[in-house]
């Protein structure tokens, strides 16, 4: 079962202004679990050694996270990240 308006209140920046750079890609809840696939949306990084911005993606990759229960359901988090190229 796919949870359409847990997607739209956990999108709105209005709601959850610090979520504002992540896209929620897919809400799914299936049994005890929510699982959410999520995916980063700003446009450029900053190089962690000189600090100048990039947005040449070098690569993605997955991460995922898994917080404490919500009201008895496990709580997933697929999120997709990208890693730049320093300019």
């Amino acid at each position: 079962m796919r949870s359409f308006a847990l997607r739209s209140l956990l999108s709105s920046d209005a709601v959850l202004p610090h979520l504002a750079g992540l896209r929620i890609d897919d809400v799914v809840r299936s049994g005890l679990s929510i699982r959410t696939a999520v995916t980063t949306r700003v446009p450029e990084a900053l190089c962690p050694v000189c600090e100048s911005p990039s947005r040449r993606v070098h690569s993605r990759y997955g991460r995922r996270l898994a917080d404490p229960p919500v009201s008895g359901q496990e709580v997933l988090i697929h999120l997709g990240v990208r890693q730049f190229f320093c300019e």
